[in-house]
């Protein structure tokens, strides 16, 4: 394996890591209740194989040859759910308790308790927020990024049937909302019409680590009107440039690059 392909897949197991975690402080909580097991329970044997285990998972996780295994084996888009088997709860309960027991007294112990209740309730995230039951103003239900991403490529093109090539997230809501703008591939690459929108769609689809050459040089081969991706990087910018692939517009975290050298230039109207 080769030192480049080496550290890309150790890049990519720390963006599963992030994007697993994401912004909250479970971590936090989860390292400080590692720290009370490894001071107050390392004769506990239940409490030191769960620490072993986990320090094999984090390895296996992060090493970038069995990474490389266990991602072909589940799925590359997929790779983050190796993390479910992390024994969160278990760490979080064995060591709020052990904090808790520490307590001499009674009302010292109740103290601690409310004290750990709290850290879960803090670190952790709500599941009834009001953002995860809002109803969406278009009648499609879809969110509004798709709108704004599918409003604008129309203003641009008229009306006409475009080819474009997206992530899951916005081609799968995107091929439904809009049948005139063409999507070279399905979900998880399914129904690819080449096998060359099979290494667009990979290329889309590892952000932010893409490959911006390589997705320029493909993208020109298939045709394509619109690549639909989060925003890339400036450096990543200058290169599609270089192929025709012009950003004309953002619309929150993705960028909207059409190929000006197919398409002509249009100048469109703010609402």
């Amino acid at each position: 394996m080769k030192l480049g392909s080496i550290k890309h897949l150790f890049d990519i197991c720390v963006y599963n890591w992030n994007k697993h975690w994401g912004d909250g402080l479970i971590l936090v909580l989860l390292a400080v209740c590692i720290l009370i097991l490894l001071l107050r329970e390392r004769k506990n044997k239940a409490a030191m194989l769960l620490l072993g285990y986990s320090l094999i998972l984090a390895g296996l996780f992060f090493f970038p040859v069995s990474a490389g295994i266990i991602r072909k084996a589940i799925g590359k888009q997929v790779y983050w759910r190796v993390l479910w088997v992390v024994p969160l709860v278990p760490f979080i309960a064995l060591g709020l308790s052990s904090a808790v027991m520490s307590g001499k007294w009674k009302w010292f112990r109740g103290i601690l308790a409310a004290a750990a209740t709290a850290a879960v309730i803090v670190t952790g995230e709500n599941a009834f927020s009001v953002e995860n039951f809002e109803r969406l103003p278009n009648p499609e239900q879809v969110p509004e990024v798709v709108v704004s991403i599918d409003r604008q490529i129309r203003l641009r093109s008229g009306g006409e049937d475009v080819l474009a090539a997206a992530d899951d997230y916005i081609a799968s809501y995107l091929r439904v909302y809009d049948p005139s703008i063409k999507m070279i591939y399905g979900r998880i690459h399914n129904g690819a019409i080449s096998h060359n929108a099979v290494w667009i769609y990979k290329y889309i689809n590892t952000w932010p680590y893409t490959n911006y050459k390589r997705l320029r040089r493909r993208a020109k081969l298939e045709g394509l009107d619109y690549i639909i991706m989060r925003e890339p990087s400036d450096e990543g910018k200058k290169i599609l440039a270089r192929g025709g692939f012009r950003q004309v517009s953002t619309e929150g975290d993705y960028a909207i690059l059409e190929n000006r050298r197919k398409r002509k230039s249009v100048t469109v109207q703010s609402d």
